[in-house]
């Protein structure tokens, strides 16, 4: 069973060209650069995955469509830390039609633009995101919790700026 642990961090939009030159001299390889992001989250009627704090994603990067089912987040005060289960997706208006046919319908849509890099810590895989959002811009640290915090001390950072929120819990946020 796969487990994600991850932060984001805000930033600004003027500090996303200095975040890169800290990834690059951190050692960071680009792996996927900046492409449109779409997220499609899907429940049934009764919405029943999100009041089990479940989610079921499909979501499109660039021309990779990925299925993810999220589980119930475990708490923790400084990482979002959930089951999580991902596979590809050969084609997604199948998989979309199929869904629906199952009698979910489509509960949450966003998107943003992500650039993807990753670092080895001492043996542990890092990955950060850039995301840039129409609720702010953020970096998205994934991997151990000690790798996510040692990333984040060699970017500048401290716990106390680290932030659990879902992208969908920010974009509601906003908009209140």
């Amino acid at each position: 069973m796969a487990k994600e642990t991850e932060v984001k961090i805000r930033i600004s939009q003027n500090d996303l060209e200095a975040v890169r030159n800290q990834l690059t001299e951190l050692g960071a390889c680009l792996v996927s650069s900046r492409n449109r992001e779409t997220n499609l989250l899907f429940d049934l009627p009764d919405q029943s995955l999100k009041q089990a704090d479940c989610v079921l994603r499909l979501r499109t990067y660039g021309h990779k469509t990925t299925l993810t089912f999220k589980g119930i987040r475990q708490n923790n005060p400084l990482y979002k830390n959930r089951k999580e289960l991902e596979t590809r997706v050969a084609d997604s208006q199948i998989l979309h039609q199929i869904l629906e046919n199952l009698g979910m319908r489509i509960c949450f849509e966003y998107e943003k633009f992500r650039e993807i890099y990753r670092v080895d810590l001492d043996g542990q895989p890092v990955e950060i995101c850039l995301d840039e959002t129409p609720v702010g811009v953020f970096v998205e640290i994934e991997g151990h919790s000690d790798a996510i915090q040692k990333t984040a001390k060699n970017l500048g950072w401290s716990t106390d700026q680290f932030l659990t929120n879902t992208y969908v819990e920010l974009y509601k946020e906003k908009s209140n």
